[in-house]
């Protein structure tokens, strides 16, 4: 499999390219979203991780042009970044990122995130339609989960939604979800309940 990384920090991008080469990726190392966009466009690889702040081209735009892309649309996108605000994680699903993982879990997640595409459908190409879409929102606030279902929907993903960790695990029971997306504070039960709920 060939990863194109897009990081504008030299030390990131090396780390980030000595943890996949380790795992036997093949990598190449662009430095903006312009460069990775090029990169792409001479080789298309079967994913890209980028980061979101950098010059020339951020990852959000990134995203949107490989999207409307025809050779690229295809082609699975991973934001790489220390940016964790959920309003940050809206903005990258809605430019058409497939993935949003926060730098300070990169060597625990990213590896363990890869190893599955990599592992699913019986090591077929990965394509952005084996990616999940079909999406449980936990949220209390009307107005905020109305507000994230919107951009979910905008995104391409199929969404639920529940008022609570309690109504969330009942819907689980009858519709299972590919991903859930949810709230901590909550009353009935919370988000860190909900979790360790689903995990036994």
């Amino acid at each position: 499999h060939r990863i194109v990384i897009a990081e504008d920090s030299v030390t990131q991008a090396k780390k980030l390219a000595w943890l996949l080469a380790g795992a036997s990726y093949d990598v190449t190392v662009t430095h903006d979203g312009k460069a990775a966009l090029a990169a792409c466009l001479e080789s298309p690889p079967d994913l890209v991780i980028s980061d979101i702040v950098m010059p020339e081209m951020d990852g959000y735009e990134l995203c949107r042009r490989m999207k409307a892309h025809e050779r690229l649309k295809a082609i699975p996108i991973t934001l790489l970044s220390s940016l964790s605000d959920p309003v940050d994680v809206l903005r990258a699903l809605e430019a058409g990122a497939d993935r949003f993982l926060p730098k300070a879990d990169m060597e625990t997640t990213l590896l363990t995130h890869l190893e599955r595409l990599r592992n699913s459908d019986s090591g077929a190409p990965t394509t952005a339609s084996s990616w999940p879409r079909n999406l449980l929102l936990v949220e209390d606030s009307p107005v905020q989960a109305a507000t994230i279902k919107r951009l979910l929907e905008q995104a391409g993903y199929k969404v639920r939604t529940a008022r609570n960790g309690r109504e969330a695990l009942d819907d689980l029971t009858q519709h299972p979800a590919q991903l859930v997306v949810t709230d901590i504070n909550m009353p009935e039960m919370d988000g860190y309940e909900l979790c360790r709920q689903m995990r036994q």
